[in-house]
């Protein structure tokens, strides 16, 4: 189970801003993690029907969404070139 970066049932309690955007952060990297991952494991990320974690995250955190879309748009031109190559 991931723990919510937003404290307990979502809200931010005694979370400071600072440690917030530090969770968000982590947030970002683990969702650039997997979506580097499903790229290994052979599946398209430009395929519109596929839902990466990049995008859920984005749109589950609307703060990070500009963070999320960058990533995602460098990866699918990473996995662009990379099967232009094979």
């Amino acid at each position: 189970m991931v723990d919510n970066p937003l404290g307990e049932n979502g809200n931010t309690g005694a979370l400071s801003v600072g440690d917030r955007i530090i969770r968000l952060q982590d947030v970002l990297n683990v969702a650039i993690r997997e979506t580097k991952q499903m790229m290994e494991s052979g599946v398209d990320i430009s395929n519109p029907w596929v839902v990466t974690p990049l995008a859920w995250v984005a749109k589950k955190y609307p703060e990070i969404a500009e963070n999320c879309n960058w990533y995602l748009r460098e990866l699918v031109e990473e996995q662009r070139k990379k099967r232009k190559e094979d």
